[in-house]
């Protein structure tokens, strides 16, 4: 009987074993949550906006990743636990999923994974001239001005005014917000295929709904960058003004967001853009420090594989600059070595720290409670094993011991999307007074090296304590911002100073074109540059909400009234504002070439990129500050140019385009093969100085014409060939 007992407690062990390692950590620290939860209605709140967690019916459920195959057999049975199916990919799909349902779900043969959202934050905290907008804008040197005409510009972000007047077109006739996806809005119909939400569809269902929450602003900032038109007795409009907007919102501070119904959002903007035949770019001023930042995560995974022609994802690379976020140790001979920390905090709540070793890698962890004033431990917690396939669950009670109250969280994994041990510590503390600290050793019995990283509220110090490691800026760029098809956007200065509505005086003490004290830095965990490029985003202007009640906290620089309402310019700064001068010049970029590739952007912003006394001379692979450089909108367009000439409108398109004039002369692009060419130039009395045959020119050919040792002004350029004749006008400066 003792026998039968002991192979039954056996099976028990190994099943609930097999679960947990079939579930991520988040998902792990969820289901600890619940089970330790004291029923009170702040502590359900705070579990709630913590993971996500809606109101579907009756039933409380999550957003999740369910890693898969793909059988008919599954998705009877995901049926039968009420798990609501939205996004499918390869072996991949996103789903609502019942809490109390979590662990009978990742019993089922076919479920080799289920990973609930990671809560994610905004990436907040003269732009046109600095990035050469302005010649785009005004089609010098091109065939006609580049304002994203007939592209698609998606916005996933929270704070969206969608009838704020800078989304309207140039003379303020048309909105050009086509679709609205509001995912916490629970009183209409959701998007087809989806289960969740509020999808708004014509202009009056967008005007009537107003914004999606009143407590943030955010979204209609960076939508604005990207692409506000408002140019009418107002200087703050954005790069892409002829294009159309596509909206998914949030409301973060309320009902929390995570990065699955992220991807669910991405997913809607491309196949709406799909639908209509545009090429599409999406603005993410969103991100996560949390993560194994080498491209791995579903995220990046599933982000890669959704981009491609015509659709292109820009990320804010983070903010994190400054604020020890990181720290690292490469393990080589000493196995006894270690690396120590304390974990110090911002704020009372959101404090998480996210620890990875490299693939196969063995190491240890323990974690304590320190005083800093009596230098000592005044308890140790258990040493734990982050090698172990089945993973762990911990979590401590300290119901005001030395000063700490509140739950200490510990999860591990063997992560199966990249083999790596991963460490998952979340305090949630009620109180944590005096000079009392959250200590950590993590003890290697094997080569190779060990990252950590904390979340935007959290950071590490040694205490001065000898041994102990500080938080370093080295890779403390966005976990969304390592994928390996994304654009990630760091920040620099093009604004140090400026005045309100009220005439009040601010200076930032900024260093004008430096990158910004803020903006994340690379490189990813798996030696990658990011971020890709910069971009302004420190103290930039543009539209705010209207009706969020915070919207005059920051600097409000001008009111407009348009339509008996009053619209609002305020000042923010982040890498959240340079990631959507990306993408606006992006969307510019797609109107010149519909095809281009993220392969191919990345390949532009190398050849284009501007390197200044700032940024130094970058090497070939670029850096791990400034990406390739910072962004040149003008010259890029015009490798786009080169690229696909027929990218072009048809009737617009000239067969030949006038490029890079200076001094010395000027270049030809011809956008159409051209036989037995002749070109000619002369002045404006007639005299030719420049005569040249040429048998033959490709389409996207650039031809160089130098004119040494003559004088500055007006010339004529005459270009014949058997297709076309042509004459043009240039200015050599």
């Amino acid at each position: 009987m003792r026998t039968l007992f002991l192979f039954l407690l056996c099976i028990i062990f190994s099943i609930v074993g097999y679960s947990q390692s079939k579930m991520s950590t988040n998902t792990s620290l969820l289901l600890m949550s619940l089970k330790h939860d004291t029923l009170s209605i702040e502590n359900s709140k705070k579990i709630d906006k913590r993971f996500a967690v809606r109101k579907l019916g009756n039933a409380r459920y999550v957003n999740a990743f369910i890693h898969l195959s793909e059988t008919d057999a599954i998705f009877n049975a995901l049926r039968e636990l009420e798990v609501k199916v939205n996004s499918r990919f390869s072996g991949l799909i996103t789903a609502c999923v019942p809490i109390n349902k979590i662990e009978a779900i990742a019993m089922l043969d076919d479920v080799k994974y289920v990973e609930t959202g990671t809560p994610v934050t905004i990436m907040m905290d003269n732009a046109r001239t600095d990035m050469k907008i302005d010649e785009l804008h005004s089609g010098v040197d091109l065939p006609h001005p580049f304002l994203g005409t007939g592209v698609i510009v998606g916005v996933v972000d929270l704070g969206i005014e969608y009838g704020h007047v800078n989304f309207w077109n140039y003379d303020q006739s048309e909105l050009r917000v086509k679709r609205v996806w509001n995912h916490y809005d629970t009183t209409g119909t959701p998007p087809q295929g989806f289960n969740y939400g509020t999808e708004l569809t014509t202009k009056d269902e967008i005007l009537n709904a107003k914004y999606d929450t009143d407590i943030n602003l955010h979204g209609t900032h960076v939508a604005g960058i990207a692409a506000g038109a408002d140019t009418i007795s107002n200087k703050f409009y954005g790069v892409a003004g002829d294009a159309d907007l596509v909206f998914v919102g949030y409301d973060i501070q309320r009902d929390g967001m995570d990065n699955v119904g992220i991807c669910d959002g991405m997913k809607y903007i491309f196949d709406y853009a799909a639908s209509v035949d545009k090429p599409c770019v999406i603005n993410l001023s969103l991100g996560s420090y949390l993560g194994s930042h080498d491209g791995t995560s579903t995220f990046d995974k599933l982000t890669d594989s959704m981009v491609g022609k015509g659709k292109i994802v820009v990320e804010a690379a983070g903010n994190a600059s400054g604020k020890q976020s990181h720290i690292s140790k490469t393990f080589t001979s000493e196995l006894s070595d270690s690396l120590s920390s304390f974990l110090g905090w911002r704020i009372s709540n959101s404090r998480e720290v996210d620890i990875w070793g490299d693939e196969g890698m063995k190491f240890t962890i323990q974690l304590y409670a320190y005083n800093s004033s009596d230098k000592i431990v005044k308890k140790t917690f258990d040493v734990i094993d982050a090698s172990l396939e089945t993973g762990n669950e911990k979590i401590y009670k300290l119901n005001g011991y030395n000063g700490i109250k509140g739950t200490l969280s510990v999860v591990s994994e063997i992560n199966p999307l990249n083999g790596k041990p991963h460490v998952f510590i979340s305090p949630d503390f009620n109180r944590i007074v005096g000079s009392n600290y959250i200590g950590f050793t993590i003890r290697a019995y094997s080569f190779g090296r060990v990252d950590a990283w904390a979340n935007e509220d959290t950071y590490f110090t040694d205490l001065n304590v000898s041994g102990y490691t500080k938080g370093d800026e080295q890779g403390s760029i966005s976990d969304f911002a390592c994928g390996k098809r994304n654009i990630s956007v760091g920040a620099y200065v093009t604004k140090n100073s400026y005045i309100d509505c009220d005439g009040k005086e601010y200076d930032t003490e900024n260093s004008m074109g430096d990158i910004a004290p803020f903006s994340s830095l690379g490189p990813t965990s798996d030696g990658r540059m990011k971020p890709d490029v910069t971009a302004p985003g420190a103290a930039i202007v543009s539209s705010v909400s209207s009706y969020c009640i915070f919207h005059e906290s920051y600097p409000v620089i001008n009111k407009k009234i348009w339509n008996d309402q009053i619209y609002f310019y305020n000042v923010m700064e982040g890498t959240s504002m340079a990631s959507p001068c990306v993408a606006g010049v992006v969307a510019t970029w797609l109107q010149a070439n519909n095809n281009l590739t993220p392969e191919d952007v990345k390949s532009i912003l190398k050849k284009t990129s501007i390197q200044d006394s700032f940024t130094g001379r970058l090497p070939e692979e670029g850096s791990n500050t400034w990406g390739y450089g910072k962004l040149n909108a003008w010259e890029g367009v015009k490798e786009c140019l080169k690229m696909n000439p027929e990218g072009i409108e048809s009737e617009t398109v000239k067969p030949v385009i006038i490029l890079s004039n200076d001094s010395n002369g000027f270049n030809l692009l011809f956008t159409q093969p051209s036989d037995h060419t002749k070109i000619s130039v002369f002045d404006i009395n007639g005299r030719q100085i420049y005569d040249r045959q040429i048998n033959g020119v490709g389409s996207g050919e650039e031809i160089p014409i130098r004119l040494e040792g003559v004088s500055s002004g007006l010339y004529i350029v005459k270009v014949q060939s058997r297709q076309s004749s042509l004459v043009l006008k240039m200015i050599l400066k």
